[in-house]
């Protein structure tokens, strides 16, 4: 949202008694102070909310789909019927890439568009948004790069940059309708001028980005790719809560043709600064605007608003150190305690608290001599496997590092258990199988994996159970991990176990995460003071 000041658009960064701070969209100078009052009347400023509709949308059928859609589904076809750029930024679970496809869908039939290009936030799931495309059209997709693999062919891999360049520039050629990227091709600055020349020439005339707020940072390579890729049609998708800080919309406000200010004078307007010199966001301003100017051309519905799912819980339970664990936690802290100062002053003193990690969920990575299965953690852990594959249900468990990832596969494995496997090491066909046999399988009933691989775009809806085995970092993550099972397709109530040992690391990541926004949002920005803090906590807690 900006304003007029005597008819002009600006952009109001504060108001004083007298006056009027503004930045000015046109003319000069760009940034003022102005008179709040002329002839003892305040002068007025008149918001002027971006509501963007297509001119010809009341004579558009955003009616087809191939899978039925859900009413809240069917609802967002007739939003996007009149914004031809938005933001869909609903909770994960309501079927956001099925929304999107259905969009595409409608959009070539109405002759808006010839192909679209969706970018994925996450490399792994290129393949899944290709599997989606079959499920809910019948348009063809393809990965760019997609090579054939091994001596049969049959097989496929997705190949380098050039590949990439080349499948861009035949295109026009292409059966294919809808064009899956990774965003790490938008750093490389071939395949964004030749996507952009298929852009100019109208082969491609929408592009859909998943997980768009990995491109919240305009100096990042893969944001400045994306912004110049202005397609007519553009949609951005999200189940995370971008909102809680205005300076990730920044970027996204600019891909979308937004009037938005100079990222200097935005910040000036919405964030409160202070800390050391001045110069740390510790808290926001007039974000009422910016919520008015964002439900114009964004939506946002909850699980709660939208479907009947079954109920959530999250519970945490909590055990003490096993004696010789707990020996060996408190020589690792002595030691990073002596060493405090050197770890305060690095680049990521969070990094440095890897071996306190080690000691409350896998001590053996930490003394190859160590007991093997001497971890409370992990005996807890055991004791929940056991409960619920022996009552015929399925389990999904949950890991941070990947070391201990591969700690649990050893122990699953010598207790007999054969749990399947999601992390970066695993390749995509592999993991597509795994993800497969736990789904339809009934003696595939546990599922390993780290958040970074399992936590986003995969479905394990045959579990009712997971165990958070490490927490993650941030509140959005830990939610979009446990939507990989409470979400559409779910019947049962969903059970979220966190397993936090006493007077431990564990406990302050607990705290960070369920204090959401302000401390989960300081970690992601690498807020070292922050950090520091964190860090001094954990190493002087007894």
């Amino acid at each position: 949202m900006y304003y007029l000041y005597k008819g002009e658009p600006v952009e109001v960064i504060n108001i004083t008694t007298r006056e009027y701070e503004i930045y000015r969209y046109k003319g000069r100078p760009k940034h003022d102070w102005v008179p709040r009052y002329e002839n003892q009347m305040e002068i007025p400023l008149v918001p002027q909310m971006e509501d963007i509709i297509e001119p010809d949308a009341e004579s558009l059928d955003f009616s087809f789909w191939k899978t039925t859609p859900y009413e809240h589904q069917k609802q967002f076809l007739r939003y996007s019927q009149k914004h031809a750029q938005m933001l869909l930024l609903d909770e994960p679970g309501l079927g956001k890439t099925k929304q999107s496809l259905d969009l595409i869908v409608n959009r070539i039939r109405a002759g808006q568009i010839k192909k679209a290009l969706i970018i994925v936030g996450v490399s792994s799931l290129q393949y899944n948004w290709l599997n989606e495309v079959k499920k809910h059209t019948d348009l063809i997709g393809y990965i760019l790069g997609t090579r054939a693999s091994g001596k049969s062919g049959i097989r496929t891999k997705i190949g380098s940059g050039k590949d990439k360049v080349d499948d861009v520039l035949r295109l026009k050629k292409m059966n294919a309708q809808i064009i899956i990227t990774n965003i790490e091709s938008l750093r490389n600055d071939n395949i964004v001028n030749a996507l952009l020349d298929q852009v100019k020439d109208g082969i491609i005339g929408m592009t859909v980005v998943d997980e768009v707020h990995k491109c919240k940072n305009p100096k990042a390579k893969q944001t400045k790719g994306l912004l110049e890729l202005s397609t007519p049609y553009k949609l951005g998708l999200t189940g995370t809560p971008i909102v809680n800080s205005p300076v990730d919309l920044y970027a996204m406000m600019k891909w979308l043709n937004r009037t938005v200010p100079p990222k200097t004078y935005f910040e000036a307007k919405y964030c409160l600064m202070g800390g050391f010199r001045g110069k740390e966001i510790v808290g926001f301003k007039n974000t009422d605007d910016l919520g008015k100017d964002l439900g114009c051309w964004s939506l946002r519905r909850t699980k709660a608003e939208c479907l009947d799912l079954p109920e959530k819980t999250v519970q945490t339970i909590r055990f003490d150190m096993l004696t010789e664990q707990q020996r060996l936690y408190k020589e690792i802290q002595k030691d990073l305690r002596e060493r405090s100062a050197e770890i305060l002053a690095s680049a990521s003193p969070m990094g440095q608290l890897v071996g306190l990690k080690k000691a409350t969920g896998c001590p053996p990575r930490v003394l190859e001599t160590y007991p093997p299965e001497a971890c409370a953690k992990l005996e807890a852990l055991l004791d929940i496997v056991e409960e619920i594959t022996q009552s015929g249900q399925k389990i999904v468990i949950f890991c941070y590092h990947v070391f201990t990832l591969e700690y649990l596969n050893w122990a699953l494995r010598k207790h007999g258990y054969n749990p399947a496997l999601i992390y970066g090491a695993i390749s995509q066909e592999v993991r597509e199988g795994n993800v497969e046999a736990f789904q339809t399988i009934p003696e595939c009933n546990i599922i390993l994996g780290n958040y970074q691989t399992m936590g986003t775009g995969l479905n394990l809806t045959a579990s009712s159970t997971i165990v958070e085995y490490e927490l993650p970092w941030t509140a959005a993550d830990e939610t979009q991990a446990q939507d990989r099972c409470h979400r559409i397709g779910q019947h049962h109530p969903v059970n979220v176990i966190r397993l936090v040992t006493n007077q431990t690391v564990d406990e302050v990541n607990e705290e960070i995460v369920d204090n959401k926004a302000e401390l989960s949002e300081s970690i992601i920005n690498a807020d070292i003071s922050f950090q520091q803090r964190i860090v001094s906590k954990i190493l002087n807690m007894t």
